[in-house]
């Protein structure tokens, strides 16, 4: 290391350095270029990874200037909403099981006295 780094870090981080180039350099050029491939790929996912935040910060800035939030305004509005939609999704689903509730006995009676005009039916004609 150029600055005298001794520490057991910067000593394995150059061994796993000197270990890469070493590698490389005794490979063929098709794995070279492979490994090349592999490497720019690799950095490509990183930069993606390191961006993603920034850019899902700044989309919210972006939405947040359109309505005149401030970002963190903007970010606790939607957490809201979030919120609201998921308690109007359960009293949604609430009221659809009170429904079925209500509407099964209904239901019930009507077959039990299908039932019964049936047996009656057969009884009489029987």
């Amino acid at each position: 290391d150029v600055k005298g780094d001794r520490s057991p870090a910067a000593i394995e981080r150059w061994a796993n350095i000197t270990e890469a180039y070493r590698k490389i350099m005794k490979c063929n050029d098709d794995l070279f270029w492979v490994e090349s491939w592999v490497a720019r790929v690799r950095q490509i996912e990183i930069a993606k990874l390191q961006n993603a935040d920034r850019i899902r910060q700044e989309r919210i800035a972006r939405r947040a200037a359109r309505v005149g939030l401030t970002p963190d305004q903007y970010e606790a509005a939607e957490a809201e909403a979030v919120e609201a939609a998921k308690e109007a999704a359960e009293i949604e689903e609430d009221n659809r099981n009170q429904f079925v509730l209500d509407t099964l006995p209904v239901v019930l009676a009507l077959v039990l006295a299908f039932l019964m005009i049936s047996l009656i039916a057969i009884l009489v004609n029987g």
